[in-house]
Parts: structure tokens; sequence; C-alpha cells
């Protein structure tokens, strides 16, 4: 059975650890003030590893934040908006679970 990412999860705030699993690829981030920072290499490594592009991650960002994404290797949100964060994270789980359930 593939790993399936639990997409109902609370609020996210300044400190949180978030894990995205792509294949057999873990990729661990922590949630600042305007972005995730990973912990162990490029910020934008969840999106290139999910096939997105520059413009698909910003595209993919300002939908999920309700307003334009400041650019970054993580789309930056609004100072503390994480709401916002939240939202993208969902998207981000949904997308990795499609992708690891394609992938079998």
């Amino acid at each position: 059975m593939p790993h399936r990412q639990n997409i109902f999860m609370k609020e996210l705030y300044h400190g949180d650890n978030v894990f995205f699993k792509v294949g057999d690829e873990t990729f661990e981030y922590i949630v600042s003030d305007c972005f995730l920072n990973h912990r162990r290499g490029d910020n934008d490594a969840i999106f290139t590893a999910l096939g997105l592009d520059k413009t698909d991650k910003i595209d993919l960002a300002s939908d999920n934040y309700g307003y334009d994404a400041n650019n970054g290797d993580w789309p930056e949100y609004r100072s503390t908006d994480f709401a916002a964060a939240t939202r993208l994270v969902k998207a981000l789980y949904d997308l990795c679970n499609i992708h690891n359930t394609t992938k079998q």
C-alpha cells in the first residue's frame, strides 16, 4: 500500500516540523514566519521532486495563499499567515499522494 500523507492537520505555526514523502525520499521542513525552510537542502526541493517548475510553484502557492506569493525557493506568504502556509502544505500533500499512488 502506498504511503498516504495526512491532509487533515492542524494549522501550522512557527517552529512546526513538516514532512513530505515522495517515493523513497523524505523532505523535512520547519515553518518560519514567511516560508518553510528545508532542513537538509534547497527550500524548493519538494517542488522539484514533484516536477513543478518555478511558474507552477508560484501559481500553486498564490492559488493556496489567496494572494500573490512572493518569489523565493519556497514562495513566501505574508508574515505569520500560517493559515496560508497550511493550505499550501495540504495542497503539496495532495500532490505527493497522487505522485506516490501513480508511481507504484
